[in-house]
């Protein structure tokens, strides 16, 4: 369900011409993160507990 949801979300990015999403999760949410990465995510940082992540919206 995560990951759908995540996919529908950078669709409408890409509708909105968004290029770049910023995408956060808990460090205690390893399912979280890994659809983040499943999803191209590359890791900014962390910050007070929150992994933030970086995903190209796809230019199709």
């Amino acid at each position: 369900m995560m990951k759908e949801t995540l996919r529908q979300g950078l669709q409408v990015a890409k509708k909105k011409n968004i290029k770049r999403a910023l995408v956060t999760c808990s460090v205690n949410n390893p399912a979280s993160k890994g659809v983040l990465l499943a999803n191209g995510g590359l890791l900014e940082d962390v910050r007070n507990g929150v992994e933030r992540y970086w995903i190209e919206v796809a230019n199709e």
